[in-house]
């Protein structure tokens, strides 16, 4: 039951972040679909000044890098839910206390940068460095390798990755990628068209109902057991 209520989390993290994204772009209410595909890229209604600044602000994800406000509060309670869907299934692994450090890391990292955007918040003039979200990206690779070097394959490994990838949200890559998707649907690249930052949402989303179904699909608990050379093997927690 681990397994769901990672599903459960990640979708909670995903309600969060997505909630606060419509706060943010609530300027942008009447502009949502200026210059955008659905438009036929016409730039009509005229973007509104309130729009111009939350277009010219955006973070991508939902962080209190611009004050701490009521989006701001939703994107940490957002990141703490999406960490929180990785951190329970670590007892589904046994693993010696550096192993489980490691594949901890992802979610560490991530908090760690959410409380350091809202330490930004309260300093004036502070600025979150670009390679913040960078680190989180970064952390998950020592993590899948610990699951991989520890007989985690094959479907269950997969499993695991769309976890990570879903509980990672705020990462760079992931802000890139739904960047490039904004961009693909709306000519209003300055700097970012209304409504980035929704379809990370939405990925995150259908990461949840991935693992609901993959969850589904391998059935009942694997008898192999996965563990560290160190530790004694234990049955994989499903």
């Amino acid at each position: 039951m681990l397994w769901l209520g990672s599903a459960a989390l990640l979708a909670g993290g995903a309600g969060l972040a997505g909630a606060a994204l419509v706060l943010y772009w609530r300027p942008c209410a009447g502009n949502l679909l200026t210059g955008s595909v659905f438009n036929d890229y016409r730039f009509e209604p005229p973007f509104t000044d309130g729009c111009l600044v939350a277009m010219d602000e955006a973070t991508g994800f939902p962080l209190p890098v611009q004050g701490v406000t009521t989006v701001g509060a939703l994107g940490l309670a957002a990141v703490t839910l999406l960490a929180a869907a990785w951190l329970v299934l670590l007892p589904t692994i046994r693993l010696s206390l550096p192993g489980r450090l490691v594949l901890a890391l992802p979610a560490v990292v991530a908090i760690a940068v959410a409380l350091w955007s809202l330490s930004v918040a309260l300093t004036p003039s502070g600025e979150l460095p670009g390679g913040a979200t960078l680190l989180v990206e970064l952390s998950m690779v020592p993590a899948v390798f610990v699951l991989a070097n520890h007989g985690v394959d094959g479907l269950l490994l997969v499993r695991y990755v769309l976890v990570l990838l879903g509980s990672t949200a705020m990462g760079q890559f992931h802000l890139m990628a739904d960047y490039i998707v904004a961009l693909g649907l709306s000519e209003a690249n300055w700097d970012a068209p209304p409504g980035s930052g929704l379809a990370n949402v939405v990925f995150v989303l259908l990461l949840a109902v991935c693992t609901v179904v993959l969850w589904r699909v391998q059935g009942s608990p694997s008898r192999r057991p996965i563990a560290d050379a160190a530790a004694p093997a234990i049955t994989t927690t499903m």
